[in-house]
């Protein structure tokens, strides 16, 4: 009888607690209960953010794009730059040059101009020029 007794026990015992679970899982329900239209108004901006998303990424996509062709446009802008600089940098060389043998070639003019005119004075005065 002891052990029916006590087996009794131990049976309301897991009664009770099976009763608490469920009344506890019977709150959680009740919490977690939501009506249709709430379902359906999740569910249109669920939607909603999936085409944002999507027409953002086409934006992006745009965006990558444009960059790709602008990159491409400061490549061959840059190389154009470079091949002008070294142009204008020859240029200038051939001026420095071109400018350097029109000194020379003015200081050998005015040279012989100043032994013309020290010849023709010489030649005045009667005193004999030196070759310098």
């Amino acid at each position: 009888m002891e052990e029916t007794e006590k087996q009794l026990r131990v049976k309301v015992e897991e009664r009770n607690m099976i009763c608490a679970e469920n009344e506890e899982l019977k709150k959680k329900v009740e919490v977690l209960s939501f009506n249709m239209r709430y379902a359906e108004r999740m569910k249109r901006e669920l939607q909603a953010v999936e085409r944002d998303i999507g027409e953002a990424e086409i934006e992006r996509n745009k965006c990558e794009e444009k960059c790709w062709d602008l990159n491409a446009v400061i490549g061959t802008k840059w190389k154009e730059h470079e091949a002008f600089q070294l142009e204008c940098n020859q240029a200038i060389r051939r001026c420095k040059i071109g400018n350097l043998l029109a000194i020379l070639a003015s200081m050998k003019l005015l040279k012989y101009r100043m032994f013309n005119t020290l010849s023709n004075w010489s030649i005045a005065f009667g005193v004999a020029a030196k070759d310098t």
